[in-house]
């Protein structure tokens, strides 16, 4: 781990006794003591000089004050304003937030020259550079004379306020150039800040062995349990967490561990991926029962030295979850695909996997199963580190993959770290939140792409494309050591969210909130996470049911809970839990919710990013909708339910099958065309057996409009017209319809935009 060794937390205190005061709404930055008397640097070898400032807030630069020295009258120097830099110790960036300014000396000595700097740059985060280059022989920048500690200490970077740029390459000095910063902050205090809550809600300081956090609801009592370190400790209605590892049969020290129903029975069991025990480097799996006690079982799997991803997910359609495990290893090909023996066990089939192209690399850094293309069965997401590049597997229904990553865009992906699927814009196709650890010398002189989104598209099949932010919105700000992203409906606005952890004690998150027209605004300060590093990856999770999502991150060393503290219920919001006859909740399956002008699709994933085990509950902002009007429920055995009662501001428990729905998959089938209709609707429909069928349509709140065949049938293909009437003949208004066809073993589905 990182050594820290200047400490975030008395950072903005000691901003203030310089001058940085975030309580009015125009304040003077100052790093430099000016009774020390000044100094100067003559190396004729120095390009670039540069102060580092530290930004309390975001803010807009409105005025420079350089301190200069030199006899020359008239002599002058380039002023230049870098901004974030990658969040880097030093402007290797270089990228000019406005034209260089030309500072022109007015007399002898000493002069300190005022410029008002054009069009105000806006700083949206929490350092900025102040430069001065092509110096006249006869001018000096001046610094003081008062040797400082650096503002923060992490691995090779140490950040100073005084930089010099000499033969290509930027070093630090110990002192700080004599500039004062005049800044408009339109923000003097977060709104919605987010506080760490994790000591109070009785969760320990220090992470011992692993980096992986997951979250299930493991005793059942509504409330989502966290799994940490090996730890397991249980919710006590959001107030306190207890660790129960050593009554509940918890042993040893995994290198990754997360929850997942291995057996299929309802009850949550634990997986323990390789260990850091130096005695025992077997895997494990703790079994649940219903004594709340766990089993310990032996793997007897291939050794896992480095984990960095897992993601489970049933990949051959036999109702059992299987397992991929990614890592940083040495070998020719280091990642494995286990499936699911059904047993208490995995077999390993990694093989599947090397054939793929693309796939010769050694650095996995996250992974997560999705249905990419949604036919049905779960594809494979795996992120690479450089030079490698990350890829998408094609999963053919059966378990084996397909190298796709060429399709569209996606082969321009490049190296990455962690990521995440979900459907970002609501058109109900898959999006990715992609973080990308970039080296500054990469991206200036290879043009490499920092962190970005890419969208998927409604037309074409497999293809992505990179979404590109309008002008005059805010860019993903590049940052150098991005880690894990995830989506998040923060503020409940029926709209994904993103968050960016950082690798480094001294690098800082990014919460992106999404704006009606799908671009972005950084609001990282807006909740109180400026000074967060994020850590590798990050979860979003209500611990506390009170439907606001909180942020679970790893970072300096400590588990962090950064409880949101909401709008006060002027947002709605809807949570699902979708449940398996066994009990076992549904991975795979994909939830619609349907609300108004709302369509807001989720997929339940597990294992995900760089080790995140995402809670299986789904949750979805509702903004201003107050009511439901129906939620569509595929389930991962191709089966679809709809549900007219599911309960806004609450948790919702949708079991298969309750809406009568089929017990079991059988080859009924239904469709229509066309898909929107103006007048006529066809539908087509397959019995697979003689007996009594009925096709009714009903609209999005679950109330019946019409009946259209309510017979006995003999097997085989059959059609019908819907009007687009009720049952009185009276036309319908333009909307969602659901089409249904009724056997005496259940039913199957199917949704029509009617248009007039």
């Amino acid at each position: 781990m990182y050594a820290l060794t200047l400490i975030i937390h008395s950072i903005l205190l000691w901003i203030l006794i310089q001058g940085a005061c975030i309580a009015q709404e125009r304040d003077t930055l100052s790093f430099y003591h000016s009774k020390s008397g000044y100094v100067f640097y003559h190396n004729p070898q120095i390009e670039i000089q540069a102060a580092r400032f530290v930004n309390p807030a975001p803010g807009f630069i409105n005025q420079v004050t350089v301190a200069l020295g030199g006899f020359k009258i008239g002599g002058t120097a380039r002023l230049r304003i870098f901004g974030h830099e990658g969040g880097g110790p030093a402007p290797v960036q270089e990228e000019d937030l406005i034209e260089p300014i030309i500072l022109r000396k007015s007399k002898a000595g000493f002069e300190q020259v005022v410029v008002t700097i054009p069009e105000h740059p806006f700083v949206p985060n929490n350092q900025f550079f102040i430069a001065l280059d092509q110096l006249d022989s006869g001018v000096t920048f001046l610094s003081d004379n008062v040797v400082k500690e650096p503002f923060c200490s992490s691995g090779n970077d140490d950040f100073y306020f005084q930089l010099l740029k000499e033969n290509g390459a930027w070093k630090w000095e110990k002192l700080s150039f004599a500039v004062d910063v005049v800044m408009d902050y339109p923000t003097v205090i977060p709104e919605k800040q987010m506080s760490n809550v994790s000591a109070a809600v009785g969760i320990g300081d220090t992470i011992q062995s692993n980096r992986s956090l997951a979250w299930a609801d493991v005793d059942k009592n509504g409330y989502l349990d966290l799994l940490w370190d090996g730890r397991l400790y249980l919710n006590r209605e959001g107030e306190q967490f207890e660790d129960v590892s050593k009554s509940y049969g918890l042993k040893g020290t995994p290198s990754a561990n997360l929850f997942a129903d291995i057996n299929n029975d309802g009850l949550i069991d634990i997986l323990f991926i390789g260990s850091r025990d130096s005695a025992d480097q077997r895997s494990y799996l703790f079994v649940g029962n219903e004594s709340q006690k766990f089993t310990r079982v032996d793997l007897n799997l291939p050794m896992i030295k480095n984990p960095t991803s897992f993601s489970v997910a049933d990949i051959d359609r036999d109702g059992y979850l299987d397992l991929f495990v990614g890592q940083a290893g040495q070998d020719t090909c280091s990642d494995f695909l286990l499936l699911n023996d059904k047993a208490l066990g995995f077999v390993d089939v990694s093989a599947r996997l090397r054939p793929n192209s693309l796939y010769a690399g050694l650095r996995s850094y996250g992974s997560q199963f999705i249905d990419l293309d949604r036919d049905g069965d779960q594809d494979l997401y795996i992120a690479r580190r450089y030079p490698e590049h990350s890829i998408l597997l094609y999963n053919d229904g059966e378990g084996l993959f397909t190298d796709n990553t060429g399709s569209g865009s996606l082969h321009e992906l490049g190296a990455g770290a962690g990521g995440d699927w979900k459907d970002f814009d609501n058109d109900g196709d898959l999006d990715l939140l992609y973080p990308r650890l970039i080296h500054p010398y990469l991206r200036k002189y290879r043009g490499a792409g920092g962190s970005s989104i890419y969208v998927g598209s409604e037309n074409e099949e497999k293809h992505f494309s990179e979404k590109r932010l309008p002008a005059g919105t805010e860019e993903i700000i590049y940052e150098e050591r991005h880690a894990g992203g995830s989506w998040g409906d923060v503020d409940n606005d029926g709209l994904l969210d993103a968050f960016f952890g950082t690798f480094g004690d001294c690098r800082f998150a990014e919460l992106y909130t999404q704006k009606a027209d799908y671009t972005f605004r950084l609001s990282t300060f807006e909740y109180g996470l400026h000074w967060s590093s994020g850590g590798e990856d990050g979860i979003w999770v209500d611990y506390d049911n009170d439907g606001d999502l909180d942020l679970c991150v790893i970072e300096w060393n400590s588990l962090r809970i950064y409880k949101n503290p909401g709008d006060g219920g002027h947002h709605s919001y809807v949570e699902i839990d979708p449940i398996q006859e066994s009990g076992a909740v549904d991975v795979g399956a994909t939830v619609t919710v349907y609300a108004g002008n709302l369509r807001v699709t989720r997929d339940v994933t597990m294992g995900r990013g760089i080790l995140m085990g995402d809670p299986p509950r789904l949750h979805y902002g509702l903004g201003l909708e107050r009511s439901i009007d129906s939620t569509v429920v595929k389930w991962s055995n191709g089966l679809s339910e709809t549900f007219s009662d599911v309960q806004p501001n609450a948790i919702n428990r949708l079991v298969q099958g309750s809406t009568g729905g089929l017990k079991e998959a059988v080859d009924a089938s239904i469709s229509a065309t066309p898909n929107p209709f103006r007048d006529q609707l066809h539908i087509y429909y397959t019995t697979p057996q003689a007996g009594r069928i009925q096709v009714k349509i009903y609209n999005q709140t679950g109330t019946l409009i019409q009946t259209l065949v309510d017979a006995e049938m003999a097997p085989g293909n059959h059609s019908v017209v819907w009007e687009g009437e009720d049952e009185s003949g009276t036309k319908v208004p333009a909307g969602v319809y659901i089409y249904r066809l009724v056997l005496q073993d259940g039913e199957v589905n199917g949704r029509a935009v009617l248009t007039r």
